[in-house]
């Protein structure tokens, strides 16, 4: 939405420099010419100097993680010492594109590293003896108040909320197993295939999102205390 505001904007600022173009091309594909061709190309030269700043400046937005969740985890994790889950987030993101399985493998260890963390702040929650994703993140949904039960007498939203709770689970076995099929951190067989990078920004997406809604609802479920990188 940015971009297209940016281009929107830049447009109007050149309406007069492309309405000049559009009629020196007009002209030109109906052979009705009252211009030279030098001056046309003088014409389109000028306009791609121009527009040179522009379009890079366009293309570094483009590039920047567009998830919501970015910037809140990175605050989060900065504010509170997660420093294994900033790393993670941060290897994450940056190996989008020229590593994806990796990236994955990233993601993955971000939601372990916040598991973990969350479990060792709790002397009531054991440190499960399987480091599984799903082993871990099964250890603090109860204490966290995250399991998808259902309650005969729940409104519309509690039901809606506890759909998306089941479904939070599902997403976190998936990155899970996304990781171990096709991420990094068993290694690589010669001739793999590698993995999408849109698939690798869904995984990373999700985990960041993921990440920061546990964080966010151990801030709410214990105010008095703050989580320490695991």
């Amino acid at each position: 939405m940015v971009i297209e505001l940016l281009q929107l904007l830049w447009s109007k600022r050149n309406s007069e420099r492309n309405s000049e173009l559009e009629e020196a091309q007009r002209q030109i594909d109906s052979d009705v010419w009252n211009i030279s061709l030098e001056y046309v190309s003088a014409l389109y030269d000028q306009a791609s100097i121009e527009d040179l700043p522009f379009e890079k400046l366009v293309g570094e937005i483009a590039t920047q993680p567009s998830h919501t969740a970015a910037p809140h985890l990175m605050k989060i994790s900065s504010e509170w010492t997660l420093d294994t889950v900033e790393r993670e987030f941060s290897r994450a993101f940056d190996n989008l594109e020229t590593d994806p399985e990796a990236a994955v493998t990233a993601a993955c260890s971000m939601l372990e590293s916040v598991f973990r963390s969350i479990i060792n702040a709790r002397p009531e929650i054991d440190m499960p003896r399987s480091m599984e994703i799903k082993v871990l993140y099964k250890a603090i949904r109860d204490p966290l108040g995250l399991s998808p039960s259902k309650d005969v007498q729940e409104s519309e939203i509690q039901a809606d909320v506890r759909t998306i709770l089941s479904a939070l689970s599902n997403a976190i076995q998936g990155i899970g197993a996304l990781r171990s099929h096709s991420g990094t951190a068993h290694g690589r067989e010669r001739g793999f295939q590698r993995l999408d990078p849109r698939i690798a920004r869904l995984a990373v997406g999700s985990a960041s999102t993921l990440a920061l809604f546990l964080i966010e609802t151990w801030e709410r479920k214990f105010p008095e205390d703050k989580l320490l990188a695991s």
